[in-house]
């Protein structure tokens, strides 16, 4: 904010000086300092330091939530397909997921129906960058997460809400050795 404010006003200083500014009024040392002609300043700086910025803002923000913008964090690997599909339906309690914890057994293919039975937008997302959109209250949304072939995380992706609880386990039951 700080820094869109700095930019607004000199602008506004800059057009009030108008396209010769008087800058012959600087302090010397006693001395009067002659004019000398300059060439327009130079902002090839200040564009590279403002794209390194949002370079790094963009690159923090996808390492704190890979998922979030579709890159897997969950472990890869090939997983024989049971055949079988496990369904399950979420909800909200508070700012927790109920149930927390989803048991699944390996190779089967799970389907999340996600229900925002809370009073805030939720939405939920597994680790392996699958994810319902957000949903208002009272409002359902079903997913395929996929082949289950190793312990999954999902969490509400909405700020604060995971640091406040609202996280969830799949535990796979029965994988080979």
């Amino acid at each position: 904010v700080l820094a869109i404010r700095a930019i607004v006003v000199g602008r506004r200083v800059r057009r009030a000086e108008g396209d010769s500014p008087d800058r012959s009024g600087r302090v010397g040392l006693g001395v009067p300092v002659a004019a000398a002609p300059t060439a327009p300043p130079r902002r090839v700086g200040m564009v590279a330091a403002a794209f390194t910025v949002l370079a790094l803002c963009v690159a923090g923000g996808v390492a704190a939530d890979p998922a979030a913008v579709g890159i897997s964090t969950a472990a890869g690997g090939d997983v024989t397909a049971s055949g079988e599909v496990t369904e399950i339906t979420v909800e909200v309690s508070g700012m927790r997921f109920t149930p927390a914890e989803i048991e699944v057994p390996y190779g089967d293919d799970l389907v999340v129906t996600f229900h925002n039975t809370g009073t805030d937008v939720h939405d939920l997302t597994f680790a392996n960058g699958v994810r319902t959109q957000r949903l208002a209250p009272g409002e359902s949304e079903t997913i395929d997460v996929g082949l289950i072939g190793a312990d999954l995380d999902g969490w509400c992706s909405i700020a604060g809400h995971r640091q406040m609880g609202m996280e969830l386990t799949v535990v796979v039951t029965g994988a080979p050795a």
